[in-house]
């Protein structure tokens, strides 16, 4: 698995990259490996009444399918890198497990059937 950090007008620095490996790690640690890339984007949302927000979106890459995008926005930059990673892990999970039944579903529906002779074969 990839990760890129990517930060807009916003200052990243050894902690906080040190802490968003250390969140990657943890959450998407156990399947890793069905994870082409993860992509963290950083950068700082003004709000209309002048103030700043920090906001974090995870975008998770994976082979033949969808990407997993989640974007957090709250007041704590660390707070917020770790709910977005966090629901990303479990909306990352969630798919390959529906990807994992899917398939799993499909053998057994090949596997209950049987030959008879009677009927024609297909092709």
């Amino acid at each position: 698995m990839q990760i890129i950090i990517q930060p807009h007008n916003f200052k990243v620095s050894r902690d906080l990259e040190q802490l968003i490996r250390k969140q990657v790690n943890k959450v998407m640690g156990a399947y890793s490996n069905h994870i082409e890339r993860l992509v963290v984007r950083l950068k700082n949302v003004t709000q209309p009444n002048g103030s700043s927000d920090p906001q974090c979106c995870v975008e998770v890459q994976l082979p033949h399918q969808r990407n997993v995008v989640v974007i957090k926005r709250s007041s704590n930059v660390r707070s917020t890198i770790k709910k977005a990673i966090a629901r990303a892990g479990r909306t990352t999970m969630q798919q390959l497990s529906r990807r994992r039944s899917a398939r799993l579903s499909g053998r057994a529906i090949i596997s209950d059937v049987e030959y008879d002779p009677r009927i024609p074969a297909l092709g």
